[in-house]
């Protein structure tokens, strides 16, 4: 979890950037469509509706409801039904571009904020973008240096086996996937880790 966003009503940074990267994409489509004569009136009418219904980040940001961020409240409850709430760092930078002590800033101040806020001393973390190129070896000697013992990417896999605990691979669940394609993922990583546990 991205702590300093925790009850927040607000998009983290890259998902600002997203937003507008949509908003600009989505309308200047529209802007370089070659009208043909016969159809430049009803063209000309569907911009100026899309237009009027694209909304910018402002107004998007108006529109959410009271809290985009769940507060710590939420998290206590998921925590207490089961659900592991794990370190992402304090404002969701890439750590491998960081300087070191920018690095143990980022995950102490995490840890410290959810044990204060939920008593959970915590042994996980998620690192923010989670790519290979995101995790060096600084930051791997920080997350130890601070009590992690298991670091999850974002690198697409199933772990046949645990040499590596700071580079955990995982399967993706997207809240666009549909329930068949949840179900296959789910299938194809418990064969893969049978399998493996078979050999």
């Amino acid at each position: 979890m991205v702590t300093d966003y925790v009850g927040q009503k607000d998009y983290l940074w890259f998902d600002k950037i997203r937003l507008e990267y949509e908003n600009k994409k989505s309308s200047s489509w529209l802007n370089n469509i070659v009208l043909k004569k016969k159809y430049r009136k009803a063209v000309i009418a569907f911009k100026k509706n899309f237009k009027s219904r694209t909304k910018t980040m402002d107004e998007k940001r108006n529109c959410l409801s009271d809290l985009l961020m769940m507060d710590w409240g939420d998290l206590m409850i998921a925590s207490k039904n089961g659900i592991i709430i794990a370190s992402h760092t304090s404002t969701h930078p890439i750590l491998s571009s960081l300087r070191k002590e920018d690095i143990c800033k980022e995950i102490n101040e995490s840890q410290k904020k959810i044990f204060l806020e939920l008593g959970i001393k915590n042994t996980f973390f998620c690192y923010p973008d989670g790519s290979e190129m995101s995790i060096s070896e600084n930051v791997i000697s920080e997350l130890q240096k601070s009590g992690v013992r298991f670091a999850f990417t974002t690198v697409n896999g199933v772990n046949l086996n645990l040499q590596n605990n700071f580079r955990l691979k995982r399967i993706g669940i997207n809240p666009s996937d549909p329930v068949p394609v949840v179900a296959m993922k789910i299938i194809v990583a418990s064969f893969l880790a049978g399998r493996k546990a078979n050999a």
